[in-house]
């Protein structure tokens, strides 16, 4: 592709599982028959939501159903482990199907995802967190799905089920986590998010950056918008580091496809000197991993134009607990 400048990494997306589209823990004739309650990668939200809920032609049964709800920020993760966790607020979708609605007992189908990271998607599943839609019944669908089209209002029966309203008696908790990265390696990027800033990991080449060192550690702010990612530990093998007490959740690793993982360059400055000046259509990786590190800060460094201006380059990533962040790294 010409005129763009562009890296592109693919990274198997995994899924780590407890039940899945698998028969749930059924109380009642209200509770679906089929789950999947997920959160994680930003990137797997899209595709996500149109493998669930997209209605093709000749395809009038999708994965989970022929309805769906749409928003932003329009759901939260709750930690239970501690009320000083913050809650993860992140878009959601939500595909449900008629048997749910209409409560054909031992029947229904109710899939969510909340996009928030990777490593918060794992830790939220390892700590049996839950989901609160932040938004009333008969809210209008947000259409923020590119391809799936208006949905629907947001049902009663889906609002009382998520957030554990009557005839049910507590939220529901997440049964899958959706990752770039796997559960140890979501692990092993929070304990190094939360390591002394400089202090070399045990065992391993990487130092500490800073954000702990308790268990529940400082939060990292977006330079671009009001978000935040909240850096907390969990286990996968042991004792709870926030409780001292328990027992890792038994879960299993799906790969289900595969993702780009892109560096994109704002072309919109023309002049010389600058990324859209038409010099620049590539990157050797060792150059980008200078920019990255922070090594190289110009445009000079990138390659050697006889006669261009010379311009800083700003380079924007994502938090230390992203699985793109740690996918990139490595």
């Amino acid at each position: 592709m010409t005129n763009r400048l562009r890296v592109t990494l693919i990274t198997v997306a995994l899924s780590l599982v407890a039940a899945g589209l698998l028969p749930s823990n059924a109380r009642a004739q209200f509770f679906p028959a089929n789950t999947w309650y997920a959160a994680g990668s930003s990137a797997q939200f899209n595709n996500l939501a149109l493998a669930t809920g997209l209605t093709l032609s000749g395809n009038s049964n999708p994965l989970c159903g022929s309805h769906h709800w749409t928003y932003s920020n329009g759901a939260e993760l709750d930690d239970p482990r501690s009320t000083s966790i913050l809650a993860e607020k992140g878009n959601i979708w939500i595909v449900w199907d008629d048997n749910f609605i209409n409560q054909v007992s031992g029947k229904g189908t109710v899939c969510f995802m909340i996009a928030v990271d990777s490593v918060v998607g794992n830790r939220a599943f390892f700590a049996n967190a839950t989901v609160k839609l932040d938004e009333a019944s008969g809210t209008a669908d947000g259409n923020i799905v590119p391809l799936l089209g208006a949905g629907e209002s947001l049902p009663a029966a889906v609002l009382d089920l998520i957030n554990g309203l009557s005839p049910y008696t507590t939220p529901v908790k997440l049964n899958v986590a959706m990752s770039d990265i796997r559960p140890e390696d979501a692990k092993f990027a929070t304990i190094r998010a939360l390591e002394t800033a400089g202090t070399r990991i045990p065992l391993d080449r990487f130092t500490g950056l800073g954000y702990g060192p308790s268990a529940i550690g400082t939060p990292v702010y977006s330079s671009q918008s009001t978000k935040q990612a909240n850096v907390v530990d969990y286990t996968i093998n042991g004792p709870d580091p926030v409780t001292g007490t328990g027992s890792p959740r038994s879960y299993a690793v799906v790969s289900i496809g595969a993702a780009p993982v892109m560096v994109i360059a704002n072309q919109t400055q023309t002049g010389s000197g600058h990324l859209g000046d038409g010099n620049y259509t590539s990157i050797d990786s060792w150059v980008l991993q200078n920019y990255l590190t922070g090594t190289y800060t110009h445009i000079r460094q990138m390659a050697h134009v006889s006669g261009e201006s010379d311009a800083p380059i700003h380079m924007f990533q994502r938090e230390p607990i992203s699985g793109t962040f740690n996918t990139m790294e490595y």
